[in-house]
């Protein structure tokens, strides 16, 4: 699966943010960036820590979850809550174009960025050409 239709399966989700099922359940915001040696998943989750979030590949399925949550401070009661809150999850399938041993994740601020690695075979090379 190129980038393009890592995109496409990421379009077919339902819209970020929106409740996917019960009350508490959100899918975060995901931008997927494509380049000639890799992807990366770049997933967007306020309130939530390395700690919170799961990244897991199943079945060439990787599935990225977890809880967010964002309390009152103590003596504080919350006037109005926009960042979502509760459980989260967002499936990606992902092709054999990726050497799934080497994907990494790296929380930061906030937001997680996956690194899907292309194999050696799916990479861009030059073909030499010779004369007959």
């Amino acid at each position: 699966m190129s980038t393009v239709e890592l995109e496409r399966r990421a379009e077919a989700t339902p819209e970020p943010h929106a409740q996917a099922g019960t009350r508490n359940t959100w899918l975060p915001y995901t931008d997927i960036v494509g380049a000639d040696n890799e992807a990366l998943i770049v997933v967007d989750m306020p309130g939530v820590d390395e700690k919170s979030a799961n990244v897991v590949l199943e079945r060439n399925v990787l599935t990225i979850s977890g809880v967010s949550s964002f309390p009152a401070p103590d003596g504080c009661e919350l006037v109005r809550e926009e960042f979502p809150m509760g459980e989260f999850k967002r499936e990606f399938e992902i092709s054999a174009e990726f050497d799934t041993a080497q994907i990494k994740g790296q929380m930061k601020d906030g937001v997680l960025t996956v690194v899907l690695p292309k194999g050696e075979a799916a990479k861009p090379r030059k073909i030499n050409i010779q004369t007959a």
